[in-house]
């Protein structure tokens, strides 16, 4: 990533007529670096139920709701928990501290109708395409949710018991490392790890790729009309039967 952004300022320098980057920026591209190899590695629904179960025991009850939504719905970790951007950054944000900014999932989020409508930040600067959620069919999610009293329902989701805003990033991961050692997960899992595993979930109860592709918030060449909120309601609710199918065969 690093390597890619730095290709990229040498290209801006290039083409603002500062020449002599052309030298090191063709050097650049003719290193072949390793690249960092695939992840395979998916969590399970009772390894998931585990993680939550942990949380609890260190009073963290914000990270069993963030392990459960992240599983149920399949959205990225970044969007379930948010992120931290400059005030300079164009983001619009809801939530300011100091010198930073926070944008990211809220209770707003999720309507009177029970369904969480939600457009991922890494399309929203793009393709726009936002996904749709009928959490009836996210038990975990469910169960978690309901742990939460009216009156604090408002603003983010994922709020630190600690600092009673947002977490931040490096918090959350070393708060996982905790959890996972506690619930007896296996050390190479990341938490970041569980949209994949929701993915996976559904495809091996027999989703279709289509289905999976739009609860994930996933766009393609070949769509070139927006997808209705129908659709993706219907879309999830398919994946999301697959998910339960397969769920109750497993042991």
């Amino acid at each position: 990533m690093r390597l890619a952004i730095l290709k990229a300022a040498l290209t801006f320098c290039i083409v603002a007529g500062h020449s002599e980057c052309r030298a090191l920026r063709d050097d650049i591209r003719e290193l072949r670096l390793p690249g960092p190899r695939a992840r395979t590695l998916v969590a399970t629904a009772d390894q998931v139920r585990r993680a939550m179960k942990a949380a609890h025991a260190i009073k963290r009850p914000s990270l069993a709701l963030a392990y459960a939504i992240q599983f149920e719905t399949a959205l990225r970790q970044w969007d379930v928990t948010g992120q931290w951007y400059p005030l300079n950054d164009p983001t619009l944000c809801s939530v300011v501290d100091g010198d930073r900014k926070w944008a990211g999932l809220e209770w707003r989020h999720v309507g009177d109708d029970g369904l969480l409508r939600y457009t991922p930040s890494k399309t929203r600067g793009s393709s726009g395409a936002e996904v749709l959620i009928d959490l009836s069919l996210c038990p975990m999610a469910l169960e978690e949710l309901a742990r939460v009293p009216d009156a604090a329902r408002t603003g983010p989701m994922i709020v630190s018991e600690r600092s009673k805003l947002p977490w931040l990033d490096h918090d959350f991961r070393r708060s996982w490392r905790r959890v996972r050692e506690l619930a007896g997960l296996p050390p190479e899992l990341w938490s970041r790890d569980l949209r994949a595993s929701a993915i996976t979930e559904g495809r091996r109860g027999g989703a279709v790729n289509d289905d999976a592709a739009k609860v994930a918030g996933h766009t393609n060449s070949r769509i070139t009309a927006e997808v209705y909120d129908r659709e993706r309601l219907e879309a999830h609710r398919r994946f999301a039967a697959a998910r339960l199918g397969r769920r109750s065969k497993d042991p």
